[in-house]
C-alpha cells in the first residue's frame, strides 16, 4: 500500500484558485496544469496560462498578474 503525505493535486490546484480569485484551474488530459481568466488589463480578451505543476502555476499567474500592474502603472 502506497501512503502518501501532502496534498494531493486537486488540492493543490484549489489552493492556486484560491489564492488567485478570478482565475479557474484545471488539469488537462495530458497532464498540464491550465488556468483562464476573463480578466486582462491591457484591453484584450481573457489569459490562458499553462505549466507543469500547480506550483509552477502558481507563479505564472503572479507573474501575469505584475505584468498587468506594471502596464497600468
Amino acid at each position: 500500500m502506497k501512503t502518501t503525505t501532502g496534498p494531493t493535486l486537486t488540492e493543490e490546484m484549489r489552493a492556486v484558485q484560491k489564492q488567485h480569485p478570478g482565475w479557474h484551474v484545471w488539469k488537462s488530459s495530458a497532464g498540464r496544469i491550465w488556468a483562464a481568466t476573463a480578466e486582462n488589463h491591457t484591453g484584450g480578451s481573457g489569459t490562458t496560462l499553462d505549466a507543469p505543476t500547480p506550483e509552477a502555476m502558481h507563479r505564472e499567474i503572479a507573474v501575469q498578474v505584475h505584468e498587468w500592474e506594471a502596464c497600468a502603472a
